[in-house]
């Protein structure tokens, strides 16, 4: 049975290498696969390192992700370039899908991992479905166990996840799992390929990573009892029923994220099954306890947190809605954008700033540094404010400290939406007001409630004192939507840079012309004699409309 390896580019390598078979030399220092394969630890690692490592890797380790989807989605901002490409430059331009340029290693890095990540998962799920049991010998344990069932349901679950990434960002990849052996022969191989890049398949590819985690949580709740090793996710060890609740959010996150408008989120996506989901999702915040020379976070965390060049600072369109001076009304409307200049923030939230514009939130701090920001590329992404929030409440930065990767308030507020597009709007009102009210703190002072709750017949924000969050670009009061809206784009930043991108696309909050999915890299449909495309820029195809009062001008 043959398995999918690094997606189109292995079937590029392999063409490649065709024409030179009959010189082929065998290197007795290569690492043996097969024999690396008859060892049940040896699959027991792929199966539980190597497949969730592999998803993570792309979005928490590359500058070329981290660099670019804050930008694009207007979460976080700066003036610095990525591959010689200004990201949060308006109006946007289309992706240039150009295998010459550097740009196009951006798409490929989620692209080559994740299905590197599949491909581990195949080889390992192989081998057990092979009849291979895995007895192992976990750190600290008295006796060797027999792991099979941790070691498929694990490694299945993020096969499934990892074919879901691919869907949420391409429009089209092909996909083969354990169960789908591929074409002999290298002719017959390419042809598969193609044809896979022939019609957007991203749905039909989503509901089989979506099933592939329901497999596994079959198996969880069917199978042993256990707990994984700490190794695993460094620092963390999770027994398969917590497990179960990740594997549920997860599935949630990928029904709603999938969604590329605004009209999808509502008529395309399957809302009582996200209701199903959520009801069994997470209870308690799960990630790895970051630790340097094992596992940390280089680019996206070190792009929120750090105040040297080239750091990221919390764009307008995240925080501004906080504002209750007219400024971030102001702002908005300023055209060209370019002269948009940064503003301070006057606001009840304690989570934005302190008592004053220019002290510090819980989750937000002022900064005065303007160094690395380049005035010629205009001021738009300039902010007096950046993202402090494992700093002030773990005392970490991208190095050390338990990091969320998927949370409880994630769950909860997914399960908000579920029930307003449901129109169960008394249901999801409280659920907003979670992490709403709670409670903050900065240094020595807790501030509880921190705003006022929800109107709870009705869902709008109230005004008090003068003052009520969010507000619209107009200024007038949100309502329930821009009260959702506004918790997801708080509370879930820093989870992971595409998140942003992904949500806001569906919620409408993305600046007209940004693109809402990415082509297949150039590079690859070259290789393959597939016609290259892109997505993105103002009226292109493939690009976004922004039409939510929360962030948008809809009256320039």
């Amino acid at each position: 049975m043959r398995r999918i390896i690094r997606g189109v580019a292995a079937v590029a390598l392999a063409l490649s290498l065709g024409a030179c078979l009959d010189l082929e030399v065998v290197n007795s220092n290569l690492p043996d696969r097969r024999r690396a394969l008859s060892n049940p630890s040896n699959v027991e690692g792929i199966l539980g390192t190597s497949t969730w490592r592999a998803w993570y890797s792309p979005m928490h380790s590359l500058a070329n992700v981290a660099g670019t989807f804050p930008m694009v989605a207007g979460e976080a901002g700066n003036t610095s370039t990525v591959m010689s490409v200004y990201w949060g430059q308006d109006p946007p331009i289309a992706f240039a899908n150009d295998e010459l340029i550097s740009q196009v290693w951006m798409p490929r890095h989620g692209y080559d991992n994740w299905s590197e990540c599949i491909s581990a998962a195949n080889d390992g799920l192989v081998q057990i479905n092979e009849g291979m049991v895995i007895k192992t010998l976990d750190a600290g344990a008295g006796a060797v166990t027999d792991n099979t069932d941790r070691a498929w349901s694990w490694g299945k679950m993020w096969q499934g996840i990892c074919i879901g990434y691919l869907a949420l960002q391409f429009d089209k990849f092909p996909l083969a799992t354990e169960d789908d052996p591929l074409p002999e022969g290298w002719e017959a191989l390419r042809e598969w390929e193609v044809e896979a890049l022939t019609e957007p398949n991203a749905d039909e590819n989503m509901a089989a990573g979506i099933e592939a985690i329901e497999k596994a949580i079959d198996r969880m709740q069917t199978g042993d009892q256990w707990v994984t090793p700490d190794l695993w996710v460094n620092g963390q060890s999770y027994n398969n029923q917590q497990v179960i609740q990740l594997a549920h959010t997860m599935i949630a996150r990928l029904l709603i994220y999938h969604a590329r408008t605004p009209e999808e989120r509502q008529s395309k996506v399957d809302w009582n099954k996200v209701l199903y989901h959520t009801e069994r999702g997470l209870t308690y915040d799960w990630g790895p306890t970051l630790l340097t020379g094992t596992i940390t976070d280089p680019s996206y965390l070190a792009r929120l947190n750090n105040t040297s060049s080239g750091s990221m600072r919390a764009h307008y369109l995240t925080i501004g809605p906080a504002d209750q001076s007219g400024g971030y009304q102001d702002w908005i409307k300023v055209s060209p954008r370019e002269n948009a200049e940064r503003f301070l923030i006057t606001t009840p939230d304690r989570r934005i700033t302190g008592p004053t514009p220019t002290s510090n939130g819980a989750y937000f701090r002022y900064m005065t540094m303007t160094s690395g920001f380049n005035a010629n590329r205009g001021y738009q992404n300039w902010s007096w404010y950046g993202w402090w929030r494992r700093l002030n409440y773990q005392g970490t930065n991208h190095t050390l400290g338990h990091f969320v990767l998927a949370s409880a308030d994630e769950n909860r507020l997914y399960r908000a939406e579920a029930l307003l597009r449901l129109n169960r709007k008394a249901e999801a009102i409280p659920l907003i007001n979670v992490t709403r009210t709670r409670a903050q703190k900065v240094g020595n002072t807790t501030y509880d409630p921190n705003l006022p709750p929800l109107d709870p017949v009705t869902g709008d924000v109230p005004l008090v004192n003068g003052a009520c969050v969010p507000r619209r670009a107009s200024g007038q009061c949100g309502d329930v939507w821009d009260a959702l809206m506004y918790e997801r784009d708080i509370e879930l930043m820093g989870i992971e840079p595409v998140r942003s991108w992904m949500d806001r696309r569906g919620f409408g909050q993305l600046r007209t012309g940004v693109w809402l999915q990415l082509p297949v890299p150039a590079r690859y449909l070259s290789s393959l004699g597939v016609p290259t495309y892109t997505f993105g820029g103002v009226g292109g195809e493939g690009s976004a409309t922004c039409t939510a009062p929360l962030t948008c001008n809809l009256n320039p």
